[in-house]
């Protein structure tokens, strides 16, 4: 059944690259890496190979995307994604954004600014990515980021009233990404990589686990945040905190059912949510 089914990435910033998706693509089509070819058009880097008899294909994506508000893709495809723990990707996109061509060329405030000094500042234009709920899982899972053509974050296109419905309630946008994480076909932890691997591996067949590599590890070194730096971040993101404890419960009820002391001949018992947060 593999073969007649999509391979979509809902691709979170600052979790993983593509790998993941490469690595299942070059075991299911016995190459070494799958041939691409990148459309600007629909900024898709899509694979087309015919394995035995059967016509498939993966999508993975160029950018980032979202999984999209209008029709449920877990009918037609095998749903996969990589987490970050929300304190850990803001961190990291902070630093790893001075890098890149736009606040050079935009002279942007936070490139002279420390991460500490970054969270205290309290002006009203201040740049918020790092710090957005919703950034590290919740709205790409939820499916609700802005539509409108130049976003850097690519959905469906299309806009809807349950969309904006879960863009104003929190709670209902937690609920919904939370079972779409439940329905993938497979998901990460950045930090349980070797783990997160192995349920790579047994998800998908696949012949080896995977070795992610590490390409950047030490280019965006940072200082080790306080326990208040900690705190001042997590009054930020509190969808996203309770999607990641959710994912954790996942990841582990997961785990147990493929390496439990049964090895996969166990019953697989699902994770409770972890009560949700008061979010007004």
């Amino acid at each position: 059944q593999k073969f007649q089914k999509l391979c979509n990435y809902v691709h979170a910033p600052s979790s993983q690259n593509r790998y993941v998706a490469y690595q299942v693509a070059s075991d299911w089509y016995d190459i070494p890496h799958p041939t691409n070819k990148h459309d600007s058009t629909t900024n898709n880097v899509t694979t087309n190979h015919a394995v035995e008899n059967n016509a498939a294909l993966l999508q993975l994506p160029w950018s980032q995307y979202d999984y999209g508000g209008n029709y449920d893709v877990a009918n037609t495809a095998d749903v996969i994604t990589f987490l970050r723990h929300p304190v850990s990707r803001a961190t990291s996109q902070f630093y790893f954004s001075k890098t890149l061509y736009w606040a050079k060329h935009d002279n942007a405030s936070f490139l002279n600014q420390t991460f500490e000094e970054y969270l205290d500042d309290t002006r009203p234009n201040k740049w918020m990515q790092p710090l957005g709920d919703g950034e590290s899982g919740t709205d790409f899972l939820a499916g609700i980021f802005s539509t409108e053509k130049d976003a850097w974050v690519d959905s469906d296109g299309g806009e809807n009233d349950f969309k904006e419905y879960l863009r104003g309630n929190a709670t209902a946008a937690c609920l919904v990404a939370a079972s779409r994480l439940e329905r993938t076909t497979w998901f990460g932890l950045v930090e349980e990589v070797e783990r997160s691997m192995k349920l790579l591996q047994l998800s998908f067949g696949l012949k080896e686990t995977p070795q992610l590599p590490k390409s950047n590890s030490r280019l965006y070194e940072h200082p080790k945040l306080t326990s208040e730096m900690v705190r001042k971040i997590e009054k930020y993101v509190p969808k996203d905190l309770w999607l990641y404890e959710y994912a954790r419960r996942l990841f582990n009820a997961r785990w147990n059912y493929f390496m439990g002391e049964d090895k996969g001949n166990c019953r697989y018992v699902p994770p409770e949510l972890p009560p949700l947060p008061d979010f007004e």
